[in-house]
């Protein structure tokens, strides 16, 4: 019993290993560094080492639980590679941030009258404003207010 045991234990870890060297694509894992594999780095930028990791890991299992200290040993020194290689790819996550284009007229002499023009033509309101001349709310509103200020005095 304990020999059968053994025996299904030694297939299911050459089963994993099989799977390894299919997804990696190399006849041995033993003799690269899977840090320096180009289809384990391309794996890694695509966001899909968990499946390898987690097949490195089942293989590990199996070859200890079957009694193969060495290979669970090597297969140790290999999930340090693959975490290697996550800190290297962590390093180059950067964040990211949308580019806005600002318009041809924006910081150009006569701008604040062109805004105000528009205003008064409209009757446009803060969210209006800002969306269109690419402003904050709070700069886009005090322009409506600096047009309501000649309404005002040409009303009393």
């Amino acid at each position: 019993m304990c020999i059968e045991l053994r025996s299904i234990r030694i297939e299911s870890y050459n089963h994993a290993m099989a799977q390894v060297r299919g997804l990696v694509g190399r006849a041995s894992i033993w003799d690269a560094d899977l840090q320096l594999l180009p289809s384990v780095r391309a794996l890694a930028f695509a966001g899909r080492l968990d499946r390898l990791e987690s097949l490195l890991n089942a293989a590990k299992v199996l070859a200890s639980r079957a009694g193969l200290t060495a290979a669970a040993e090597a297969l140790r020194a290999k999930e340090a590679e693959l975490q290697a290689l996550g800190a290297e790819l962590a390093a180059f996550q950067t964040p990211s941030a949308d580019v806005v284009v600002l318009s041809e007229d924006w910081g150009k002499r006569g701008r604040g009258a062109k805004i105000m023009a528009w205003i008064v033509a409209t009757g446009a309101t803060a969210d209006q404003v800002a969306a269109r001349y690419q402003l904050a709310r709070s700069t886009a509103q005090r322009y409506i207010r600096r047009c309501q200020l000649p309404m005002a005095r040409i009303a009393a």
